[in-house]
């Protein structure tokens, strides 16, 4: 897993191509970017791990990380692994596992 840490976001490189490595990283299952939702199902608790998708009502666009062991993993300029506080600033959030 510190290979994740090592992520950079590029043109050809987003947050959604850091999730499908860092879910099949974690789970050793490859998600399928062409399936709604991956093929995962929406959940109603937050569980370890789990896809988190979370956008602002004024944004067009969602962000998407993992939930694991009580905090996100996600790609911004580079990889953070940040508290669960991170998706207060956000008014819709979603689990999918």
């Amino acid at each position: 897993m510190i290979e994740l840490f090592s992520k950079v976001r590029s043109p050809s490189y987003q947050c959604i191509d850091f999730v499908i490595d860092a879910w099949f990283e974690i789970t050793g299952i490859k998600l399928d970017r062409l399936q709604p939702c991956f093929g995962l199902s929406l959940i109603s608790e937050i569980k370890s791990p789990c896809v988190v998708v979370f956008k602002n009502k004024d944004r067009l666009h969602k962000h998407i990380g993992i939930h694991i062991d009580g905090k996100i993993m996600h790609l911004a300029a580079s990889v953070q692994y940040v508290d669960m506080d991170f998706v207060i600033g956000y008014s819709d959030v979603e689990y999918l596992a």
